[in-house]
């Protein structure tokens, strides 16, 4: 990217994501190697909606967003229906307006429905179109997408199977550059300090995670207790609720409600136990962290096919959430706590999905067509 020709001078690259963690994030990644590469260059997001995590993001980059809200219409000869169609336009035309107003060279779309309205608008202005796919088994929107992109990026090699493959690569998932240079070694647990696990649930949380793991620690004896530090990200406002309960259990715990320095916390952890997000899932692959992977069951079940992937290659355990149960986590938790061999397996499996540099290498791939499209 360094290299092109293109100067960047008055140029703007529109960006179109969800707004959950793991669509927003690698965006955000990709954003910032626009910027550092290409300072002169102006970045526009398109949000479904407006969240505080990300507008704080944005803000502090000095990113300008809109927040496009786009559901395709369903339960045809409804009112919901007529609703649904009525927005439709609505989106369109706010992303026709946009698409006109900041005359990007190129647009780069994440996923989630908030792409289509403005991908479909770049497409008929003739724009070249970079789409970038999470998940081991694509979202609806990037293959719906997928017949008007210029180029198509994916993060798993299997993904390939989904898109066309003349203009599909596997760029891995763009992680922010604060994950870079930290140590993917945990501590030695030699019994000179307890072992700690970090439980989180993403940018949705995850009550029933909260609950069972908390349960599941009640079934342990009180010595096995003080073999384990916590650090739980709670994901909603139970901050107060949970340093309670953790003080009737007598375990050492750091609870916090969100975090954007998630780096550091991973760094400090020897077992993680989290949904299976994109996101997620190569932040551990960063780091090589073992971890027991417990999907999202909602969202088109995207999170379970990420986990079976990873299962299927030995780099995570897996629960399914109807599988769920206190005991069962309990027994995961301990079977690889006390097992460091186990856990730098599972460390290495996962480590293999892990690419260097990845938001830099998406950041050429989509500069090379705004490129090709200005000569």
């Amino acid at each position: 990217m360094r290299g092109s020709d293109v100067a960047g001078q008055g140029m703007t690259v529109l960006v179109c994501t969800g707004s959950t963690g793991g669509h927003f994030f690698p965006a955000l990644a990709f954003a910032e190697s626009v910027q550092e590469n290409h300072p002169k260059v102006a970045v526009h997001f398109i949000l479904t909606k407006s969240v505080p995590f990300a507008q704080r993001a944005l803000m502090d980059r000095h990113i300008t967003s809109s927040s496009i809200s786009f559901l395709p219409p369903s339960d045809l000869f409804s009112y919901r229906f007529l609703f649904a169609l009525f927005k439709c336009m609505v989106a369109f035309l706010k992303s026709a307006g946009l698409v006109w107003k900041l005359k990007p060279c190129l647009v780069v779309g994440f996923g989630s429905y908030a792409s289509i309205p403005a991908v479909l608008i770049a497409s008929l202005f003739g724009l070249p179109v970079l789409l970038h796919e999470q998940n081991v088994v694509p979202g609806r929107a990037n293959l719906f997408l997928s017949v008007w992109a210029s180029r198509i990026a994916v993060s798993f090699q299997e993904t390939l199977n989904y898109f066309p493959k003349e203009k599909t690569c596997v760029s891995g998932y763009p992680l922010r550059k604060s994950f870079e240079g930290l140590s993917d070694k945990p501590k030695p647990a030699d019994g000179s300090r307890p072992l700690t696990l970090l439980i989180f649930g993403g940018s949705q949380g995850a009550r029933s995670i909260n609950e069972v793991f908390l349960e599941a620690m009640s079934m342990l004896s009180s010595e096995e207790r003080l073999k384990f530090a916590v650090i739980h990200i709670t994901g909603s406002n139970r901050t107060a609720q949970l340093q309670t309960a953790y003080r009737g259990l007598s375990m050492k715990s750091d609870i916090v409600e969100f975090t954007d320095r998630m780096w550091e916390f991973l760094s400090l952890s020897d077992l993680v136990i989290a949904r299976a997000g994109a996101g997620t899932i190569f932040e551990l692959a960063q780091l090589r962290r073992a971890s027991i992977l417990i999907p999202y069951p909602f969202a088109h079940r995207h999170q379970e096919w990420n986990g079976r992937y990873l299962a299927a290659c030995g780099a995570a355990r897996v629960i399914l959430e109807r599988e769920l149960t206190p005991k069962g986590l309990k027994d995961a938790v301990m079977e690889l706590a006390f097992n460091a061999q186990d856990r730098n397996l599972m460390g290495q499996a996962i480590g293999r999905f892990s690419k260097p540099n990845v938001a830099e290498t998406l950041a050429e791939s989509a500069w090379s067509l705004c490129d090709a499209k200005v000569r």
